[in-house]
């Protein structure tokens, strides 16, 4: 059997339930706090906060900050330069800082190259390529001879060669060492060589042609190379006078075919390089140290190629100075054009899913003032506008869109 409950155990069970009700229902001490503080920010901000900044006053107060911070802005940015020195990106006061800043002052030199491509008639064209050549001297940064004068390039050392060599046969041939049917044994290495091509034709049916003899010239009286044979001429010359070929740093492609002059060889043929489709003109620069120098170079470079590509020479230049620098031509009109992409899409993006016109335009201005404060203070801390810095600029309009969004929507 089961003893019934006593009396007193319903009035326990009541209150035990009432503590843990209690306990689960009423906040702790830590809760009470944390409530405490929420509720006073939030009345810190709709009850003071909110208010001023309502008033007009206080509107007209940030109005005039934005103003004036966009007038130091613009300021600032009339001082940024273009450029990322090599000093720029190792700590100062090193070894390393010191080696780059003296290099820099005084060993600002470089080496650049004109190319001078396929389809073009070298041949016939050879008066196009000098004016192409003397164009230069107009660059004051190319470094002149004392008289002010270009040193010379490969068609005009080609041509002096050539030159040397009529003059030794011209002597010979008054000696009596040369005559039209053979040369004698006391005709010089020279004259001979200037024998067998004066008789080359230029074509691959009928190679040689003694009657040329003494009616053809090597090099004519206005400097221009006999343009029928010019490729057999220009093997013997990479051949036979390696020394010339090598400073003038011609570096043909395709490369000329080699043969080798011999005065007992009777042998007058004299095998035709193919076409010449590449070939450089190399100069030296100096004195330019900024950005500015630098980038007015590349511009006057690039002037004198324009022009003669449009007189039909194929050409482009290259070098230390174009792979480096050139990259400043263009750099502010992308950056800019990078940032109007990323602020018309947000418009749009933000015109979408508002359905309102008047947040995009609020969320844009802001983007676009915190751009100019930004670009502004690279200007006045003197940093130097380059690839890394244009890509932060971007960068900062999706940093700046995320806090935005969140107070105008």
């Amino acid at each position: 059997p089961i003893a019934p409950l006593s009396s007193s155990k319903p009035q326990i069970l009541p209150k035990s339930l009432n503590r843990i009700q209690t306990k689960i229902t009423s906040p702790s001490k830590q809760q009470q706090s944390t409530i405490k503080f929420k509720f006073s920010t939030k009345h810190i901000v709709h009850s003071y906060l909110t208010p001023l900044l309502k008033r007009r006053p206080i509107k007209v107060f940030i109005l005039l900050c934005y103003l004036i911070a966009i007038v130091i802005s613009v300021i600032g940015i009339t001082k940024v330069n273009d450029g990322l020195d090599l000093t720029d990106i190792v700590p100062r006061g090193t070894n390393e800082y010191r080696f780059l800043e003296l290099r820099r002052q005084y060993f600002s030199y470089y080496n650049i190259f004109a190319i001078t491509k396929g389809n073009f008639d070298y041949p016939n064209g050879q008066r196009l390529l000098y004016d192409y050549h003397q164009t230069f001297n107009r660059i004051d940064a190319i470094i002149k001879n004392d008289d002010g004068g270009l040193p010379e390039f490969w068609l005009s050392m080609f041509r002096d060669w050539l030159m040397e060599l009529q003059q030794a046969f011209d002597y010979d041939r008054k000696r009596g060492c040369i005559t039209r049917e053979r040369w004698y044994p006391n005709a010089t290495t020279e004259a001979i060589l200037a024998y067998k091509l004066l008789v080359q034709t230029g074509r691959t049916d009928n190679p040689v042609d003694k009657s040329l003899l003494l009616s053809v010239r090597l090099v004519d009286s206005q400097g221009i190379i006999n343009p029928k044979a010019f490729y057999n001429y220009l093997t013997a010359w990479v051949s036979n006078d390696v020394m010339g070929y090598g400073a003038a740093q011609a570096a043909f492609k395709p490369e000329p075919r080699q043969w080798i002059h011999e005065a007992n060889d009777v042998e007058l043929k004299i095998p035709k390089s193919p076409p010449l489709i590449f070939t450089q003109i190399p100069f030296n620069l100096n004195n330019i140290r900024t950005t500015e120098e630098i980038v007015q170079t590349i511009q006057d470079v690039r002037s004198v190629c324009q022009r003669f590509e449009e007189r039909g020479l194929p050409n482009f230049p290259t070098g230390i100075p174009f792979t480096y620098w050139e990259q400043y031509l263009g750099l502010r009109f992308y950056m800019i054009i990078a940032l109007l992409a990323v602020l018309i899409g947000i418009f749009f993006t933000t015109l979408i899913l508002t359905c309102t016109l008047w947040t995009p335009v609020i969320i844009i201005a802001h983007l676009i003032i915190n751009v100019l404060i930004l670009f502004g203070f690279i200007g006045w801390i003197g940093i130097k506008l380059s690839a890394l810095p244009a890509v932060i600029l971007i960068v900062s309009i999706g940093i700046s869109l995320n806090p935005l969004i969140h107070i105008t929507i």
